[in-house]
C-alpha cells in the first residue's frame, strides 16, 4: 500500500505494517481507528522506551519513541483494542483510572467511550460494563505508538494538529478531523 496526501508520499508498507507502526497521524488516522493524544516526552530509559507525560500529568511508557529520536513534542496514538479495560487493578505500567461515558455493543464486542483525566479513549472489549462505572484502562506499552506532533495551518497562523481539531480550524492537513463522539438514545431528544 501507498499511503498518499496530496500527491506526496507518506508511507509505503502492507496493511499490517500501516497500521501497526504509522509514520505520523496521518497515516494512523488513515487506516483504522485511533485516540490521539499529544504529550512530551520526558524521561527515555534506554533504547525505544520513553515515559510521555499528557495532559493533566498522565504519563504513559511508549516503546516506540526511536523512529523520532529527537523528537520531545509526540502524538501518542492508542488503537481501541489495544485499551483493556477491568473493573479492579491490573499489575504492570500504563494503567488508568477513568468512567464509561458511552458503549455501542457491535455483536462481537462492545465499543466503550472511558473518560480518564479529561480526555476521551476508545476501547473494545468482551466483557459486559455500565456506562457510568469506574474501570482501569490499562495499555501495553509496546502498543502505545508515539508519532511526531504535526502542525496544520489554517487561517490563524500555525496550529497544532489536536487543537486544530478542537477549534475546527480548517487547515490544509487532514490532521485536524476529529470523529464526533458517539450519539446513543432514541433520538427522541435531539431537534
Amino acid at each position: 500500500i501507498i499511503c498518499m496526501r496530496e500527491g506526496t508520499i507518506e508511507q509505503v508498507g502492507s496493511a499490517r505494517e500501516l497500521y501497526r507502526f504509522p509514520a505520523n497521524r496521518f497515516v494512523a488516522d488513515f487506516i483504522g481507528v485511533a485516540t490521539f493524544l499529544d504529550g512530551t516526552i520526558v524521561r527515555k530509559d534506554g533504547g525505544d522506551k520513553a515515559l510521555v507525560r499528557l495532559a493533566g500529568g498522565i504519563e504513559l511508557w511508549s516503546a516506540s519513541a526511536a523512529p523520532h529520536p529527537e523528537q520531545r513534542d509526540v502524538t501518542v496514538s492508542l488503537r481501541p483494542e489495544n485499551v483493556a479495560l477491568s473493573q479492579s487493578r491490573p499489575e504492570g505500567p500504563n494503567v488508568l483510572t477513568g468512567t464509561i461515558l458511552y458503549e455501542s455493543f457491535l455483536g462481537g464486542h462492545t465499543e466503550y467511550v472511558v473518560d480518564v483525566g479529561g480526555f476521551h479513549l476508545k476501547s473494545r472489549s468482551l466483557d459486559d460494563l455500565a456506562v457510568g462505572s469506574r474501570v482501569f484502562a490499562s495499555i501495553d506499552p509496546q502498543k502505545v505508538i508515539c508519532l511526531p506532533r504535526q502542525v496544520v495551518t489554517g487561517a490563524a497562523g500555525p496550529v497544532e494538529a489536536s487543537k486544530a481539531a478542537r477549534r475546527g480550524c480548517r487547515g490544509r492537513a487532514r490532521e485536524q478531523h476529529q470523529p464526533q463522539e458517539p450519539r446513543f438514545g432514541s433520538g427522541a431528544e435531539e431537534e
